[in-house]
């Protein structure tokens, strides 16, 4: 067994507490990003027939209206 001074106990200590905090903000992180992709990756339309606002999954030009049918393009801000 090695002997180790307190000094460079509580350093290896802190290190190890930084270390483990760093790795569960990468965990929650990425499996934040993974489970809201797909809102994300939504457009919004808005028709222009009923004036009903909607979205769709992927990026799109233009969209069916759901309610009445109508072809409209993306919303853009």
């Amino acid at each position: 067994m090695v002997p180790v001074d307190l000094i460079s106990f509580a350093a290896i200590l802190i290190f190890c507490a930084l270390l483990l905090g760093l790795v569960i903000w990468w965990y929650y992180d990425r499996r934040e990003r993974l489970l809201n992709d797909h809102r994300r990756h939504r457009t919004v339309f808005h028709c222009i027939r009923c004036g009903r606002i909607y979205s769709r999954t992927r990026r799109r030009e233009t969209s069916v209206c759901p309610h009445c049918g109508f072809k409209n393009t993306r919303l853009k801000f």
